[in-house]
């Protein structure tokens, strides 16, 4: 059965090099342009590689490192920028490969096999496939938009207004909308996932850590 890696970056030229060469090897490839489309992907199609690209705005770097690692345990290349190098900040943080720019497509895809050979999934990740009173009870794929909307914007609040135009499109009411936050909060508390959704009234909303007790902390996903 062929492989699955999701390849995450904004550089459309730089994106579909990779996904060529990624495909022609005999993979199967999910590419993103986006943070929230990629975040999204993590959780939809459960990839067996990342191959992140460094600079994947509006998140920081290592901000984003640390929600994919929240999400999902399979293995991270991160593409670094041609600027300062920040290889030892990134694979602290939990990646496990790092390429600066301009990069060989043969070493990617070297790693990839590499990673490829060593990952084994563990348990399903709890953010997505909580146990509720000892069944599973995964998110749906409205739930799925609105965690990764949600952790895009890392420790930025998100107004209501941005959710309604990014998850359902601008076809959503408000009630709807907390409709489905309240469903989100809920399953992120009984996952014990690490993760709390906090909703400030008439301004927005955010994940948290779980302990983390004021509002206005800055989310840390670090394992």
């Amino acid at each position: 059965m062929p492989q699955k890696v999701l390849v995450i970056d904004q550089d459309e030229p730089e994106r579909r090099r990779v996904v060529r060469d990624l495909t022609e090897a005999g993979m199967v490839v999910v590419e993103a342009s986006s943070t929230v489309e990629g975040l999204v992907d993590v959780l939809e199609e459960v990839p067996e590689v990342i191959v992140l690209a460094e600079e994947m705005p509006p998140l920081e770097a290592e901000d984003l490192i640390r929600v994919v690692r929240r999400l999902t345990d399979a293995p991270l290349i991160i593409l670094g920028s041609d600027g300062e190098p920040t290889e030892v900040s990134a694979l602290e943080r939990g990646a496990d490969a790092y390429l600066r720019r301009p990069f060989d497509l043969a070493t990617l895809l070297a790693w990839t096999r590499a990673l490829l050979r060593r990952y084994r999934p563990s348990s399903p990740m709890l953010a997505f496939h909580p146990q509720v009173k000892g069944q599973a009870c995964a998110l749906t794929g409205t739930e799925k938009r609105l965690l990764a909307c949600l952790a895009a914007n890392g420790i930025g609040l998100t107004s209501q207004g941005e959710l309604l135009t990014r998850v359902w499109g601008g076809n959503a009411s408000p009630d709807m909308a907390k409709l489905y936050l309240r469903r989100l909060r809920h399953k992120l508390e009984e996952a014990a996932c690490g993760l709390r959704l906090v909703s400030l009234r008439g301004v927005g909303h955010r994940l948290v850590q779980a302990d983390t007790e004021a509002a206005g902390l800055e989310l840390r996903a670090d394992q």
